[in-house]
């Protein structure tokens, strides 16, 4: 297997978004930070960031995979999606755990096309492949899995045509044919996207024959039948009409279900059937969107690093993608308070009967996780020191693994706040 590294727009936009944390965590929370992450790369909308699964699901508590979510939402304007993704102990941190034939978990009637698949990356040898199979059946996955293992790069059909362009704008065309004819292997993703683009085409089923003369394999993919594609060059349709074409079947409702429950258990946090089955439902054939979807979800709905509440799973994912949890301190206590049914005042009062320290320190703990106050504000909130609140804060997320009223109690505040954040007028930060 090899590693290609993430582009320098990748690396930047996630060093922008640890630094953007210096102010909410300490030194040596950042430092932890970086040394158990890996940016993995910028795809499409999505910043894929390699995180060791230990220490997450304390990041899940504490509020870090929160505010990592917003700092990059902030930095990059709305635009790009954090996506942490699990990384066992042990395990290299800067590959991407999913490039790896072994962790496709595959329905019975697609088991013997990862199998043709894993024979032939193996033997890297005979005819081309054509991966079949429409959105959603997992060609991607596939393809840079075997990529991976064949040493060679994954190219998008849509980014070869550009590569074509860029080509013809350099006049460097007998370059751009050098590097494919040179290649270890050729992967390329979803040749329909040629269709029209009779240029890349004719690059393509030329790069084609020569590899096939020298036995270079090649692997590519295709949502219909090659037959059924409009291709201008002849020669590309000879050439895919000589590959040996290798279907896939779209996942099936429990094949989705196996999927989601075991990446949410890669994070090491708790789920339940309900949960994964919500969320198959909600995604149907863009599984693509799980690991962002999924690191959204944590970052604003498990202060107890759980996904086992699937009301609170549901208002978030209906609400929205990125929908989160925008509460004042005021309503946060005012909440704390009528749920243990306890005066403000007496939050405040330096009262230790556990009737009022509980409430107060569950009180600082949300009000740290979702209001953005820094521990001295948190304190002067219930004139105390700010020594306080950071004990508080902690003593909550260590009785989340242990508590399981505790537990209870702080789901069902969540869902409250998440109600009570929801304004029937305008966002004000959206205009109107």
């Amino acid at each position: 297997m090899i590693h290609v590294g993430p582009t320098s727009e990748a690396v930047a936009l996630w060093s922008g978004t640890l630094d953007a944390l210096s102010s909410r965590v300490s030194a040596r929370s950042r430092a932890a930070l970086c040394d158990a992450t890996r940016c993995l790369e910028l795809r499409g909308s999505s910043l894929r960031v390699a995180a060791r699964s230990g220490p997450l699901p304390g990041w899940v508590r504490s509020g870090t995979v929160a505010l990592l979510d917003q700092a990059l939402d902030t930095l990059s304007e709305g635009s790009v999606a954090l996506a942490l993704v699990p990384v066992d102990p042990g395990a290299p941190l800067d590959r991407d755990p999913r490039l790896d034939l072994g962790s496709f978990i595959t329905s019975p009637a697609n088991a013997p096309t990862r199998d043709a698949l894993r024979s032939f990356v193996n033997d890297a040898r005979g005819p081309a492949r054509v991966l079949i199979g429409p959105s959603g059946s997992g060609k991607t996955h596939l393809l840079r899995a075997a990529a991976a293992r064949l040493g060679a790069p994954c190219h998008p059909a849509e980014a070869l045509s550009m590569q074509v362009v860029q080509a013809i704008w350099d006049e460097d065309l007998d370059g751009l044919r050098e590097r494919l004819r040179g290649s270890a292997a050729l992967v390329v993703d979803g040749i329909e996207a040629l269709e029209g683009r009779e240029a890349t085409q004719e690059e393509l089923a030329t790069a084609l024959l020569d590899l096939d003369a020298r036995s270079v394999p090649v692997l590519l993919s295709s949502a219909r039948p090659p037959a059924k594609l409009s291709l201008e060059s002849p020669g590309l349709r000879e050439r895919l009409e000589r590959a040996d074409p290798v279907e896939l079947a779209a996942p099936g409702w429990e094949t989705r279900v196996a999927i989601i429950l075991d990446r949410i258990r890669g994070w090491g946090v708790e789920t339940s059937p309900e949960v994964a089955s919500l969320l198959a439902g909600r995604l149907r054939s863009q599984l693509e969107r799980l690991d962002t979807t999924l690191t959204s979800l944590l970052a604003r709905c498990a202060g107890n690093a759980e996904l086992t509440d699937a009301d609170l799973v549901r208002q978030l994912v209906d609400g929205g993608a990125r929908r989160s949890i925008r509460v004042s301190a005021d309503e946060v206590i005012a909440l704390v308070a009528r749920h243990f049914d306890v005066r403000l005042r007496d939050l405040r009062s330096p009262s230790r009967s556990p009737r009022v320290t509980t409430p107060r320190q569950i009180a600082m703990y949300l009000v740290r996780r979702h209001c953005g106050l820094s521990y001295p504000e948190i304190g002067r909130r219930f004139d105390r020191h700010h020594t306080t609140a950071i004990h508080s804060d902690r003593l909550v997320q260590k009785q989340l693994e242990q508590n399981g009223s505790l537990r209870s109690a702080v789901v069902l505040l969540e869902k409250e706040l998440l109600q009570l954040s929801s304004p029937a007028s305008p966002d004000p930060e959206e205009g109107g």
